[in-house]
């Protein structure tokens, strides 16, 4: 973790706390939190660490256990032992085989505002033109089945990785394609 405004912060294993936290400098939890962080670094989720609440933050790795919101506004990397529920906001996305990710995903573009109040107001589109709303939800539609095809094939396929890449680099390219198509075509028709 870097030192973004002075030492990384950590909640140690076997160590609970009720309540919201405010800091400019990265955060490692590794126990158990029931409120919301808010950092203008990066937040690391331990694998034996679980948040309840919001999370703002500039990049996430998370190995533990989330649920609520979590506002990303670079990169969230959800490690094999991941479990996420709730709802997610970020720019990039990074998923390892066997995490389970059972949450409303929102995908933004880099430097594109965010609905958390760290990266913009709720509801705005900060001058995005509305023909890009369809491709917005045609990203999110990809996510979403992307994971849901990844899970289902790791699960069955654990023998062989290469097949198990191969069939989900084609499949995601083909569901990226059939998306974005269907989405341009229902906005041509609009």
């Amino acid at each position: 973790m870097s030192d973004l405004g002075g030492q990384p912060n950590r909640i140690e294993k076997n160590t609970k706390i009720k309540g919201d936290i405010i800091s400019q400098a990265d955060f490692r939890i590794d126990g158990k939190l029931d409120g919301n962080v808010k950092t203008s670094g990066k937040v690391v989720i331990g694998k034996d660490g679980y948040i309840h609440g919001k999370v703002e933050c500039v990049n996430a790795d998370i190995e533990g256990n989330f649920n609520g919101e979590l506002l990303v506004a670079e990169l969230l990397s959800l490690k094999s032992s991941a479990v996420i529920e709730g709802n997610v906001s970020v720019s990039k996305l990074s998923v390892e085989p066997g995490a389970t990710f059972n949450a409303t995903c929102t995908m933004k573009g880099k430097g594109m505002p965010s609905s958390g109040s760290m990266m913009g107001k709720p509801g705005s589109d900060m001058g995005m033109k509305e023909a890009s709303k369809p491709l917005e939800r045609a990203k999110t539609s990809i996510i979403y089945l992307a994971a849901q095809a990844g899970m289902w094939l790791d699960s069955h396929y654990q023998t062989d990785k290469r097949l198990f890449t191969a069939f989900c680099t084609i499949a995601g390219v083909g569901i990226s394609l059939w998306v974005v198509l269907r989405q341009l075509k229902r906005f041509n028709s609009e």
